[in-house]
């Protein structure tokens, strides 16, 4: 518990007879006194910091955390914390109100921690909704029966997107909601869901790539869910080293380095190549050609890292959006943890796992982490000695291609592409229903 004065104690001594949500009345309380305490800034993060620990859906907590941080100037971090509050937002109103703020915060834009509040509590209270991002305070004046009108709206809302998620791939959900943010005056999500239901029936134009890196947050947000907590926090910690531990000499030889003047269809791969590493704001270890057809791309692993290109992509120039999955699918993929994830059988990579718990002591390992990664792997292995490798090597996967989607810029393209590379029923849901969340609405739009 954080130090406080002695007017503080009766306070601290009730909260620590309260522990978790129950005591978040209390909690308030207490950064109500410590806020107008500039001495105090710390004490409240180490709080605020406990609440999130305990609780990591407490909602409240974390829209908390991130104003706190937020008024310290340490936007990084804040907007670590406003995405957290996004994905335990009670509703989907405030769900989508959240990553708006989000998009703001990235952005650099000037930020009123008043008009969020007031804002959200708008929101909270079901009496106004904005699907257009236009701020809800200026809608305060609406008549009740606009206020009734609006609350249908996303009620029925609210019903499509659940549909949506329990069948990402059943196009007639998002043409009933592109309809619906036409009516709202919503332009942006109207012509986005449109986009989702043609590229399911296999018609309609894609959308064309991003011009623009993603900010850290945004490549943060690539990650599957299951990468985020604390198996994924382990693998990308030890990924050097056992990337160490398996490595081996073999199976570079016979590669030739690839080159713009490669076959007709090079410089199509060069172009898809450039933009996905100005995308992901990322480079491409080693491009060598490839014996095989198939993929376009693909990362390969066994003596050295190398994205390997396909004799058919160099012998002909196949279609750019398709080039741009794979150039997104494969960079992404060199992401340590997502490197032994995807290209490690699970048998080697359970050895190398088992193995590294109990040498995290050794020089050669010490070598490969430092002292305070080294310390936090070991508080992990204790606490979670269990890893579901096989579930987070299916979450590697799945945020390769969310990558790929990114890079070639719309949900037609990914789909196809994935496809052709044989994709399972899982990969294709899963990447629909990326494409049409709000994270990857706002990274597509620049919000």
């Amino acid at each position: 518990m954080p130090s406080s004065s002695p007017s503080d104690g009766p306070l601290l001594t009730r909260l620590e007879q309260t522990p978790g949500r129950a005591g978040w009345g209390l909690k308030l309380e207490l950064l109500r006194r410590w806020s107008e305490r500039p001495e105090k800034a710390h004490a409240v993060l180490e709080l605020l910091n406990a609440a999130v620990k305990e609780d990591s859906g407490h909602h409240e907590a974390w829209v908390a955390l991130f104003e706190h941080l937020y008024r310290q100037g340490d936007t990084a971090r804040a907007g670590r914390a406003l995405e957290h509050a996004a994905t335990t937002a009670p509703s989907s109103r405030e769900r989508t109100l959240r990553w708006e703020q989000l998009a703001r915060v990235l952005r650099g834009d000037p930020v009123s921690l008043a008009e969020f509040s007031d804002e959200a509590t708008e929101v909270s209270q079901l009496s106004q909704v904005s699907f257009s991002g236009t701020p809800l305070s200026a809608r305060r004046a609406e008549s009740a029966s606009e206020s009734k009108e609006t609350s249908q709206v996303a009620g029925e809302r609210d019903r499509l997107c659940a549909a949506v998620e329990q069948n990402p791939l059943e196009p007639d959900a998002y043409d009933a909601l592109s309809e619906l943010y036409a009516r709202a005056g919503d332009g942006a999500r109207q012509c986005h869901m449109a986009e989702l239901a043609d590229a399911l029936r296999g018609a309609g134009p894609c959308a064309p790539p991003l011009r623009r890196k993603l900010f850290p947050a945004e490549l943060h947000g690539l990650r599957h869910p299951s990468l985020r907590h604390h198996g994924g926090e382990l693998l990308f910690l030890a990924a050097p080293a056992l990337l160490k531990m398996t490595s081996t000499a073999s199976g570079t030889a016979a590669h030739v380095r690839f080159s713009l003047k490669a076959g007709p269809g090079a410089p199509a791969v060069g172009q898809a190549v450039r933009l996905a590493e100005r995308t992901l704001g990322m480079a491409f270890e080693e491009l060598r050609l490839s014996a095989d057809k198939l993929p376009a791309l693909r990362l390969r692993a066994a003596g050295g890292v190398r994205v390997e290109v396909g004799k058919e992509a160099v012998q002909r120039e196949l279609e750019s959006g398709q080039l741009r999955f794979e150039a997104g699918r494969a960079l992404f993929s060199q992401k340590g943890d997502l490197l032994v994830l995807q290209h490690l059988s699970l048998k080697a990579l359970k050895a190398a796992v088992a193995e590294l718990a109990v040498q995290l002591d050794n020089k050669s390992t010490m070598d490969s982490l430092s002292p305070v990664v080294c310390s936090r792997l070991k508080t992990l292995f204790r606490h979670f000695p269990d890893l579901d490798l096989l579930a987070l090597r299916q979450a590697a996967r799945f945020s390769a291609q969310r990558a790929g989607l990114v890079v070639a810029g719309g949900i037609g393209y990914a789909a196809a592409a994935l496809k052709k590379l044989g994709g399972t029923e899982d990969e294709r849901r899963e990447l629909v229903r990326f494409a049409a969340s709000e994270r990857c609405f706002l990274m597509r739009t620049g919000a």
